[in-house]
């Protein structure tokens, strides 16, 4: 019986390498991005990382609770180069993508299936690792299914080894202008490109996936039990489509666990 859907949202994640003596020069360039935003991090508006973290990980990770009103001030006025130098220091540095409503995006070929990218961040730690982080929620569906696909062509979006068309027909509105780029390009020029992470035996080929969603019981089935739908949720967490034969994943070390046992 198909799943219901009541509230849904998928990460994609993407690493990338930034050389040491290209660090500060990556920095200047954010900062002087008019499309991205260096994120101020604030104990009222944050406080749910303000309060995940003990003070010392809080304070080597995210410095930046640590400046008040009139360090920042004096900080925002310093010139563009002086703040990537600055910054280049911070173990931890988050940019955030500005974005005045959620930003468009359609997947799909056999059957078309429309999403929203709410959000956008960098996360750059000084060691030259980098994480860019979309976060995305389906927007005309309300099934189990299309969620399982969704997050595979997502997920595989970058995969070379892979020749369905369909991986390429993913774009997302990059301006409010309404012009289309496909998520592979989006993504290459925010974080050029591959070789660096190559090198050091990161996974590029796909997006690093983190998915949450609550499903309805169908037809508010009280007998409804989760032994039905097993497979469904393993193929979630293995991000497969919902096609996928999930009898070849039987003999792999899955533990699913449910809430209240």
């Amino acid at each position: 019986m198909e799943l219901k859907i009541r509230d849904e949202y998928s990460y994609f994640i993407h690493t990338f390498i930034v050389k040491e003596d290209k660090y500060v020069k990556y920095l200047n360039k954010l900062l002087r991005d008019e499309r991205f935003r260096l994120k101020i991090l604030n104990k009222e508006i944050d406080k749910d990382l303000y309060f995940h973290f003990l003070p010392k990980i809080r304070s080597f990770l995210f410095r930046g609770f640590d400046l008040d009103e009139d360090k920042l001030l004096k900080f925002q006025k310093l010139p563009i180069d002086t703040k990537a130098a600055l910054l280049a220091e911070f173990p931890c540095v988050i940019f955030e993508y500005n974005m005045e409503e959620d930003i468009q995006g359609k997947a799909g070929n056999d059957s078309d299936i429309f999403f929203k990218v709410q959000k956008v961040q960098i996360i750059l730690f000084n060691t030259g690792i980098g994480f860019l982080c979309i976060k995305t929620t389906m927007e005309n569906s309300n099934s189990f299914s299309d969620l399982l696909d969704f997050n595979n062509k997502l997920r595989n979006v970058k995969d070379k080894s892979n020749d369905n068309e369909k991986l390429e027909e993913i774009n997302i509105q990059a301006s409010s202008l309404g012009d289309m780029v496909g998520l592979k390009d989006f993504v290459k020029e925010i974080t050029g490109p591959d070789l660096d992470a190559l090198k050091k035996a990161l996974d590029i080929e796909q997006f690093y996936t983190y998915s949450y969603a609550c499903v309805s019981k169908p037809n508010d089935d009280l007998t409804w039990k989760f032994e039905n739908t097993k497979e469904e949720f393993k193929k979630f967490i293995n991000v497969f489509p919902s096609k996928y034969n999930y009898d070849l994943l039987q003999n792999k070390d899955i533990e699913i666990m449910e809430l209240g046992k």
